[in-house]
């Protein structure tokens, strides 16, 4: 759905200023949500210049519109709204196009709606517009906790951060969530489920490293997802869950996780759905150039010299950053592991004023002891380097970082590998096999 060209009753000179701050659009589709919505969308502001605009659109039983009316600050955030008309009668998608076609916004903030299409409305919107939604399932009551399921991808991560800022404005606890479900394999070897609990634990804290927010997480198991986060909430906590995937949003929300969750939640809940962080193919990042095989490093620092030092010599960054960039890594690793199981670790750095994202992967024949214990040992090591300005571009190489390691075929693969193309080719087949799956 592509929303079709609405115009302004009396349509001027867009009101675009160069340099524009962050804008928030407040969907209103009923007079009592405007008060609630202002609330979040001014705590969401808090720590940013931002602009908030208006689109109400109160509509009575047959759906014929009382109020179709936009409200959009043209020059800052102290400058009085200009108000506009919207032609009688218009589908709200339609309504919403127009507006990011004068005014682009980043963020829109909205009831959740009961209705699967309408939830749908708002997700195919994000993917359209490259905005992120915020769908509240509102209630009254004090606030002491913030509470974010985690699961993984870019609407989890993109929810850990609209968390993290309603948190310090409210002055709030907060806490992740991550809910595991334990199937028959996680069962085969009891001895070791605390350390693969650590494992995902640090793999979550990877997740949060990456967002530049510093949360205490749990991780608990739970053979039913929706129903273990409803039994640790409790009244006064304000949830913030990440949607599901695209398909799932579009087709039917209300069987999703999220929706469950609104729906048995004592308090309220917020669902985020965002366009950041489509997905990209490994190959993207690791080809034969980025991938070293046969390495030997007696230590973490030590391999990380070795992946910064190829990443130079393929001419990927420049030998004048080299110091910087160890030293970057070193910190991070310095500031928690960034060993995630499965003989895998990630070792990376935001650096400011980079450009792009790039990868160097390396496979240590002996392993690195990049844990927190002497044996745990990553025999892979993915480097990446991002900017700090935008953490986004790591999300689905991340993913796909995850889902790959998960196959003990692959890491055989990749251990057995003689030279680089080897190790590049299961990467593009693993792509091939997902694509078919539509993954």
């Amino acid at each position: 759905m592509t929303p079709a060209p609405v115009g302004f009753a009396d349509d001027g000179p867009a009101g675009m200023a160069p340099g524009r701050t962050c804008r928030l659009l407040l969907v209103v589709t009923e007079s009592r949500q405007e008060a609630y919505l202002r609330r979040y969308a001014g705590a969401l502001a808090a720590f940013q210049s931002a602009q908030i605009g208006v689109l109400r659109d109160c509509r009575g039983a047959g759906g014929a519109a009382e109020c179709c009316q936009a409200e959009l600050p043209l020059c800052g955030p102290d400058s009085p709204g200009a108000k506009r008309v919207l032609p009688a009668g218009a589908p709200l998608g339609a309504c919403i196009g127009a507006i990011a076609g004068r005014w682009p916004f980043d963020m829109l903030i909205a009831e959740w709606p009961q209705a699967d299409e309408h939830v749908a409305l708002h997700a195919r919107l994000v993917s359209e517009l490259g905005v992120t939604a915020v769908l509240v399932r509102h209630s009254d009551g004090a606030l002491r906790r913030v509470v974010v399921p985690a699961g993984g991808g870019a609407h989890a991560l993109e929810g850990i951060r609209v968390a993290d800022a309603l948190a310090r404005a409210w002055s709030l606890d907060r806490q992740v969530l991550r809910i595991v479900q334990p199937g028959s394999s996680f069962w085969l070897h009891r001895a070791d489920l605390k350390r693969q609990c650590r494992h995902i634990r640090d793999a979550t804290r990877l997740y949060l490293d990456v967002a530049d927010v510093a949360m205490p997480v749990k991780v608990r198991l739970g053979e039913d997802v929706a129903d273990e986060i409803l039994s640790r909430c409790a009244s006064g906590d304000l949830i913030v869950i990440g949607g599901s995937g695209q398909w799932l949003m579009e087709n039917s929300a209300s069987v999703s996780i999220p929706s469950r969750v609104a729906c048995g939640a004592p308090g309220p809940v917020m669902m985020v759905l965002t366009n950041r962080g489509q997905p990209a193919a490994l190959a993207d990042v690791f080809w034969d150039r980025t991938i070293r095989v046969g390495l030997k490093a007696g230590g973490k620092l030590a391999a990380v010299e070795t992946l910064v030092d190829a990443l130079i010599e393929g001419r990927q960054v420049p030998a004048a950053r080299r110091d910087e960039i160890i030293g970057a890594v070193m910190s991070r690793e310095q500031a928690g592991t960034t060993y995630v199981g499965n003989q895998t670790a990630i070792p990376h750095a935001a650096l400011p004023g980079f450009r792009g994202l790039i990868g160097m992967l390396g496979v240590f024949a002996e392993g690195v002891p990049f844990g927190t214990t002497q044996d745990e040992k990553a025999r892979f090591a993915f480097l990446l380097l991002t900017p700090k300005e935008s953490y986004e571009v790591y999300l689905p190489i991340l993913a796909r970082i995850a889902r790959f390691m998960q196959e003990a075929d692959n890491r055989r693969g990749m251990a057995e590998a003689l030279n680089p193309a080897q190790v590049a080719e299961l990467l593009s087949q693993a792509e091939r096999r997902w694509r078919a799956e539509g993954r």
